[in-house]
């Protein structure tokens, strides 16, 4: 036949009609698998192709190589954590080398088996756990708990966030039992400002000096010249920053020991 433009040519240089061209259809070819199947293999050989798939699994060996060859065997000081891995009750826990700050250990949960796990991991990776001898942690039983059990020659010392949270939280009770019970002589303390003032004088307890808006200033100007126990309790929270601010420099259980007496 005489080839005409646009049609395929066969292997012997024959142009390939359309009825000679294949189907795709099952029955035209012996071995052919049905589309079904077809979709259901692609569907288990897709994922393993993926390229997020493939970067996931590289940065896995990566990081399981390289933690083979960490050496926890000077770790002493640790620090213990929760964090969440998004919004809800999804946690992990996440274990600190304090003095040489690298993070150590992460794992799922906060209950007292994860420092469990870690004491295991620290084990693994050649420390000894029973030379850990102190623990910076927040005030969760769990982690007491796990600390018991697992580092049991660690002194627990509790977090400057959550101790200065509490001094915070105890100072705002004095305020407002003071206001509940005395409200006449908080006002006669604070000025003419009234209920501006006393506004102003609520944040500029709870801030930082450096951040005090000139309202909250003015506010806490008028607190600091009076006798109120609302003056006393924000003396006292200043005076505990003031002793975790000067630990940075001493670093020295004793020297902050005498700080506190003097507060």
């Amino acid at each position: 036949r005489q080839d005409r433009p646009g049609r395929p040519r066969g292997a012997e240089g024959m142009t390939l009609e359309p009825d000679d061209a294949p189907s795709g259809r099952a029955s035209d070819h012996g071995n052919a698998a049905p589309s079904a199947e077809v979709g259901a293999m692609f569907d288990r050989i897709a994922p393993v192709y993926d390229p997020m798939n493939l970067l996931i699994s590289a940065f896995q060996g990566r990081v399981a190589q390289a933690r083979a060859l960490e050496d926890f065997s000077g770790v002493r000081t640790v620090g213990i954590d929760e964090t969440s891995l998004r919004r809800g009750q999804h946690y992990i826990t996440v274990v600190h080398d304090l003095d040489r700050k690298r993070l150590l250990f992460a794992t799922e949960g906060r209950e007292h088996r994860t420092v469990v796990e870690f004491a295991e991991d620290l084990k693994a990776h050649g420390g000894d756990p029973a030379q850990v001898r102190h623990v910076c942690m927040d005030m969760s039983a769990a982690y007491a708990k796990g600390v018991a059990l697992a580092l049991p020659e660690a002194q627990i010392s509790y977090d400057r966030f959550h101790v200065v949270s509490m001094a915070i939280e105890a100072m705002d009770q004095v305020r407002r039992a003071e206001m509940a019970t005395d409200a006449q002589a908080v006002r006669a303390a604070l000025g003419a400002g009234g209920r501006k003032t006393l506004r102003q004088l609520l944040w500029g307890m709870r801030r930082n000096p450096s951040t005090w808006s000139a309202r909250q200033l003015q506010a806490m100007h008028w607190l600091q010249r009076s006798t109120l126990k609302s003056a006393r309790a924000w003396r006292l929270k200043m005076a505990l920053r003031e002793v975790y601010a000067r630990a940075r420099s001493h670093n020295s259980i004793e020297q902050a020991g005498t700080d506190l007496s003097a507060g």
